[in-house]
């Protein structure tokens, strides 16, 4: 699985890009991915302090293409 998020600059609140973490969530399905990936979204969050989260999603590798 992969979390996609959709990032945007909180200088420029209209700038935003998108950001994959990969992480193997493939056994736990999207539910699972859901569940355990808010832990890492928060570290990249804080990695991160010039951006906000505006969404993100759990997308399997194989949907990669599918936009934000």
């Amino acid at each position: 699985m992969l979390i996609l998020m959709s990032v945007c600059y909180l200088s420029s609140p209209f700038t935003c890009r998108e950001e994959r973490l990969h992480y193997a969530y493939e056994e736990t399905g999207v539910m699972g991915c859901l569940a355990r990936s808010q832990a890492a979204i928060a570290v990249w969050r804080d990695a991160h302090p010039e951006v906000r989260i505006d969404h993100w999603r759990c997308v399997p590798r194989s949907r990669v293409e599918t936009p934000l």
